[in-house]
């Protein structure tokens, strides 16, 4: 596994925790994840409940993940909404380097 996709994957249980409104513990080894590809995954625990969209540039990894169920025309965020986070942490993380 190279680096891109261990971001990649670590950033989708991530949302896939939040996305159940938990935190990060010790289940988060349980978390199960195929179809891996460098735009989507499925997720779940121990079936497939949920899908993970991923968006990045050179710096960041971004993911959404919603139940399989919804369609792609109710995501939540548009591309300009993601493109302002971007720039917002770029921002952020030139303000507190040192």
């Amino acid at each position: 596994i190279n680096i891109h996709d261990f971001y990649r994957h670590w950033t989708a249980r991530e949302a896939f925790l939040k996305s159940q409104g938990q935190v990060i513990d010790k289940s988060f080894s349980e978390i199960v994840i195929k179809d891996f590809t460098s735009e989507s995954c499925l997720i779940g625990r121990k079936d497939f409940t949920h899908r993970v969209d991923f968006f990045s540039d050179n710096e960041f990894i971004g993911a959404v993940c919603r139940k399989r169920e919804a369609t792609r025309k109710s995501k939540i965020f548009t591309f300009e909404d993601v493109n302002r986070s971007v720039d917002y942490f770029r921002e952020y993380k030139n303000l507190v380097m040192f």
